[in-house]
């Protein structure tokens, strides 16, 4: 449960920093860094409810496959895919704008 809520505490600073070269308003990179950390609250608490329950129902040694299959490294899938679905949906809208894109001359 530590790692969730050190998952909880630092998505905001990672997504925050990643998007922070990004070209666009801060309002909309708000809204992606608060979509981000309430699909991670709520995918960790059903998450951390089906270990309980399969801890609790079978034994002990499903901890460190259920850990590694289902642990930080799937929180950190979910948030790449937010920032190239983000990342994506700006370059398109931005493309035609020449100015934007510093190395184009």
């Amino acid at each position: 449960m530590n790692t969730q809520i050190g998952t909880w505490i630092t998505v905001p600073i990672i997504m925050g920093m990643a998007l922070a070269p990004i070209p666009y308003t801060s309002i909309s990179k708000s809204i992606i860094i608060i979509i981000t950390f309430l699909y991670s609250l709520i995918f960790g608490v059903v998450r951390y409810t089906f270990f309980i329950h399969v801890l609790l129902r079978f034994t002990y040694i499903f901890s460190l496959p259920l850990y590694f299959t289902l642990g930080p490294f799937i929180d950190f899938t979910y948030i790449v895919g937010f920032y190239s679905f983000y990342s994506g949906i700006i370059a398109n809208k931005l493309q035609k704008i020449r100015e934007t894109w510093k190395w184009v001359y």
